[in-house]
């Protein structure tokens, strides 16, 4: 069970990541808004095991808003 927690904190993560993205593309923030909450949400993958994920999922949100 602590793997599944841990899947959905994650999950979780991506959501707020995806949010912060729409919100920069729209205006909504700022650049530097943008980073004060994108950053902590990909900070973990720095001594994770899931770095090529996380830059999976930075090529798929980039491309999703070409």
């Amino acid at each position: 069970m602590k793997r599944r927690g841990h899947l959905l904190e994650r999950l979780a993560d991506l959501q707020n990541l995806y949010e912060a993205f729409y919100k920069a593309q729209t205006g909504l923030w700022s650049q530097k808004e943008f980073a004060n909450h994108a950053m902590p949400l990909v900070a973990f993958t720095e001594y994770a095991n899931a770095r090529e994920f996380r830059k999976n999922v930075y090529r798929t949100l980039v491309a999703s808003k070409k």
